[in-house]
């Protein structure tokens, strides 16, 4: 671990709560607990309290599994903006915490910080992050984002001073149920790579007694983020994979190299993916037993599983079109045409043009040549693929800087643009 890099981030990038920590652990709030931690996991939590002992749970079948001694992060948050019932949920959990009968559990103060560390089980500590009471709440424009990166940069601060001894920060959200080898450490190999992620495999579960029209919807929002990753897989996207905040493990110096999770109300696990795509491999994890999450209705973000899950709910029950949840496989066809002949042009294995026409051809996409031709022009594309031609002597980092700039959100882009507006 290159700790002139995690220091850096500590000193100009983390947020508060991590300095704030580093000085509690100084000061003996670990005084009650008997050794340090093996792994750490970082959980957002905003109006969990039915879920969190099943949460909970499930570490600790994970940590008897690993035989390893975990640290939980709960950064318990909302907005200033929050509805009651919303503030009355997070109060409950924190008065779960405080209440719970544990010879190592001890409350920490600062002006402007709270924290809560207890045992809840042997092998598993929970620290508990106060960002919902009167002066802690999150700012109308702050969100999930924000709470990820709380736990993130707390975790870091740990694996810096070697309190949490792997050095991989697991995230996942308050209503998923890990499987049993969630902490195995065999896709790590041990000494995992310091530029490397890792996500797991996960599905919504749907209970017999949920609404049928929510059931049926979140079988469409799976299919439809299934057939988007296997379509950009299939066109050869560097970019192939699910961007869920709940699913991602990511080496420390990783983590730091991108200055960590986007402050964002929604769509932080997209972002942060795709600045880690570009410093290191994306794995996907073999576990035996992948997340399970809930299938649930929810509007704490403006979009995401939950928003879509309402809404197709909506269209499915009304009888609406949902087109706009399905991909056409020729959307793929073009992303590939048009990632073909620019690694062919790279590569220097043949002219731009002639190969991307070529290919058009052979997926029948002759027809919108000008119209694809036309928006990769005007978003910059192909002075992008000039530009990565022109600037590197090296073939392989001329294709690295490529696919750089053409990143997730770009290769997103072009296939919503096309959708929309050109099949």
């Amino acid at each position: 671990m290159k700790n002139f890099q995690i220091e850096k981030y500590l000193n100009y990038y983390a947020e508060p709560e991590a300095f704030i920590f580093n000085n509690v652990v100084k000061e003996g709030l670990r005084g009650c607990l008997s050794s340090t931690w093996d792994r750490v996991v970082s959980v957002p939590i905003c109006a969990e309290f039915e879920n969190i002992v099943k949460l909970l749970e499930g570490f600790c079948r994970s940590a008897e599994h690993a035989r390893a001694k975990i640290l939980v992060l709960l950064v318990l948050n909302h907005r200033k903006t929050a509805d009651q019932k919303t503030k009355e949920d997070n109060h409950k959990t924190w008065h779960f915490f405080s209440n719970k009968s544990s010879k190592c559990s001890q409350v920490y103060r600062s002006e402007s910080a709270r924290f809560l560390l207890t045992e809840w089980k042997v092998g598993v500590d929970v620290l508990i992050v106060d960002k919902f009471s009167d002066g802690s709440e999150l700012h109308v424009k702050q969100g999930v984002g924000l709470a990820r990166k709380i736990g993130a940069d707390i975790a870091t601060m740990l694996c810096a001073y070697r309190l949490v001894h792997f050095p991989i920060i697991f995230n996942t959200d308050g209503d998923a149920q890990v499987g049993r080898d969630y902490f195995s450490l065999k896709e790590f190999d041990v000494f995992p790579g310091e530029a490397d992620t890792y996500l797991n495999d996960f599905f919504h579960e749907t209970p017999a007694d949920m609404p049928f029209f929510q059931r049926k919807a979140i079988q469409v929002y799976e299919s439809y983020m299934a057939t988007y990753v296997h379509g950009l897989e299939e066109a050869g996207s560097p970019y192939a994979y699910h961007s869920l905040g709940s699913i991602i493990a990511t080496h420390v110096s990783a983590y730091v190299s991108v200055r960590g999770f986007p402050k964002r109300q929604a769509g932080e696990d997209f972002y942060l993916l795709n600045k880690l795509a570009k410093v290191g491999k994306i794995h996907r994890r073999s576990l035996s037993e992948p997340i399970i999450l809930q299938a649930r209705i929810s509007r704490r973000v403006p979009f995401g599983t939950g928003p879509a899950i309402e809404k197709i709910s909506s269209l499915l029950e009304n009888g609406d079109d949902i087109s706009s949840y399905q991909y056409d496989k020729r959307l793929f066809a073009a992303l590939k045409s048009w990632l073909f002949a620019a690694y062919s042009f790279l590569q220097k294995h043949g002219d731009f043009k002639t190969v991307f026409l070529a290919q058009l051809d052979f997926f029948g996409l002759l027809p919108f040549e000008s119209a694809l031709l036309k928006y990769l022009t005007d978003s910059g594309a192909i002075d992008a693929l000039a530009r990565a031609d022109r600037c590197s002597e090296c073939r392989i980092r001329a294709v690295k800087n490529f696919n750089d700039w053409f990143d997730a959100f770009r290769t997103m882009k072009l296939v919503h643009h096309v959708r929309s507006h050109i099949l």
